[in-house]
């Protein structure tokens, strides 16, 4: 028996939307900052490889901290959120429906370090976050 995948709700993707606008960075035009962040918590679950990522992500996107975007995405971005709609960790894991509970965690985990300073301990933090997530998903 398959269990279909869960979209997320209209509120849901509104706000994965709004967050995805109001964090893109100003250096970035061909890609959507927040779907990277997000792409970046999905590629591991090692602590100190997902440290290293998040600061080059950092140093790449916001080297000079967060500022808020008042500029809407551009259709192509606007591609790049709407995948999200049916939120999967891993194509190779069976379904499961604690995937979306897990999915909206590691989104709320990455927009609270978005919108802070984003100094070591907010990183330790977000990498918790992103661990426990996924041992949420992948122990159940």
């Amino acid at each position: 028996m398959t269990t279909s995948i869960l979209c997320l709700s209209g509120k849901q993707y509104y706000q994965l939307m709004n967050l995805s606008i109001k964090t893109q960075s100003f250096l970035c035009s061909d890609t959507v900052t927040f779907i990277e962040l997000l792409n970046i918590s999905n590629c591991t679950t090692n602590d100190l490889c997902l440290k290293r990522l998040i600061n080059e992500f950092k140093i790449k996107y916001y080297p000079n901290g967060h500022r808020e975007n008042k500029r809407s995405l551009n259709d192509e971005q606007g591609k790049l959120v709407a995948k999200y709609h049916k939120p999967r960790f891993g194509r190779n894991i069976i379904y499961k429906e604690m995937e979306k509970i897990a999915f909206l965690r590691v989104v709320r985990a990455c927009r609270d370090y978005l919108l802070s300073d984003m100094i070591e301990e907010d990183t330790n933090q977000l990498v918790n976050k992103i661990i426990l997530s996924h041992k949420l998903l992948f122990n159940n």
